[in-house]
């Protein structure tokens, strides 16, 4: 049940599978699940809304859910992120959601860590940040801003 979905009706196949195995566990949780489907319009921004939504329901309801409906969430979620992304960029995305799709955390927070500034800058430059929020973020974690190219 792990392997990836390539399309849309495989991974609403998945999507149904995971909301019938919540149900017996968490009767609302899988209604909202399945109600959330409802934000997919066709539009880019419902398909957004609709991801919003299921990370909402599955972080709240964490706890209550078994490890297997923990990945295949993880998996649907993470999966989905990743084909918005090759649709419209990282609009819409704060920046640690960019650097999770990215497969870019840990590298950042290394990066961070040994305050590699102009490593944390290619970071968040592949990333499709400004500079303007790079020196941003840069002055967060109390680290000198760079010079504007």
């Amino acid at each position: 049940m792990n392997k990836r979905t390539n399309n849309r009706s495989e991974y609403w196949q998945r999507y149904d599978s995971l909301c019938n195995i919540i149900k017996p566990e968490n009767n609302q949780l899988a209604e909202q699940l399945i109600n959330a489907k409802s934000y997919v319009n066709g539009l880019t921004d419902g398909w957004y809304d609709f991801l919003y939504l299921f990370k909402v329901l599955i972080f709240k309801n964490a706890e209550t859910l078994s490890l297997d409906c923990k990945v295949q969430a993880d998996i649907l979620i993470t999966q989905l992120a990743k084909a918005l992304i090759l649709q419209t960029g990282y609009g819409g995305m704060t920046v640690n959601e960019r650097l999770v799709i990215a497969n870019k955390m840990n590298e950042f927070d290394n990066a961070i860590n040994s305050k590699d500034t102009l490593r944390i800058k290619e970071i968040l430059k592949s990333v499709k940040l400004t500079d303007d929020n790079i020196n941003a973020i840069l002055k967060s974690f109390e680290m000198p801003a760079l010079n504007k190219e």
